[in-house]
C-alpha cells in the first residue's frame, strides 16, 4: 500500500484589518506511507500421523511526514500576500524574504520519519490429528490485546 497526502493554507489580513499591520501567513505539509506485508506457509506431510505447519512473514512500514510553516508581519503594502523569497541561486540572498522585514518572519520547518521492520513465524506440529505443539515468535497480534493467540505465546522483538 503507497498513500500520499499534501495539504496547503495562504492567509493574509489586510491592514485595515490590524491597525496598519498587514499580516501573511503560508503553510505546505505532506505525509507518505508504504507498508509492505509478505507472507509464506509450508505445510509438510511427513507421513500418515505427522504434520508439521510453517509460517513466517514480514511488516515494512516507511513514513514521513513534512511541513513548511511562515507567518510575517508589516509587508511592504497590502497587495503582496505571500511571503516572496528571492529565487535567483545565484544571488547571495537566495531564499531570503523580499516583501516583509527579515526581523518579521517566523519560520518552522521540520521533517519527521519514522521506520517499523518485523519479522514473526510460527511452525504447529500435529500428530495424529490430536496432539498440536505450537510456537510462535514475532508480533503476531500487533496491538498486544491478547498474549496467547491459538493457543501459543507472543514475543515482541522491536
Amino acid at each position: 500500500m503507497v498513500d500520499y497526502n499534501e495539504g496547503y493554507r495562504d492567509q493574509f489580513y489586510h491592514s485595515k484589518l490590524m491597525e496598519s499591520n498587514n499580516f501573511a501567513s503560508n503553510y505546505y505539509g505532506y505525509n507518505q506511507r508504504a507498508v509492505f506485508d509478505n507472507k509464506a506457509y509450508y505445510d509438510w506431510k511427513i507421513d500418515a500421523k505427522n504434520n508439521l505447519n510453517l509460517l513466517i512473514g514480514n511488516s515494512l512500514q516507511w513514513d514521513t511526514y513534512r511541513y513548511n510553516y511562515a507567518y510575517a508581519y508589516k509587508g511592504v503594502n497590502d497587495f503582496i500576500k505571500v511571503n516572496l523569497l528571492e529565487d535567483d541561486i545565484n544571488l547571495p540572498n537566495y531564499l531570503e524574504a523580499t516583501a516583509y522585514p527579515k526581523a518579521l518572519i517566523f519560520k518552522f520547518l521540520d521533517r519527521i520519519r519514522h521506520n517499523l521492520v518485523s519479522f514473526y513465524g510460527k511452525a504447529t506440529y500435529n500428530y495424529d490429528k490430536r496432539l498440536m505443539s505450537p510456537y510462535c515468535c514475532g508480533p503476531m497480534d500487533p496491538l498486544m490485546l491478547s498474549p496467547m493467540q491459538d493457543g501459543c505465546l507472543h514475543h515482541r522483538f522491536l
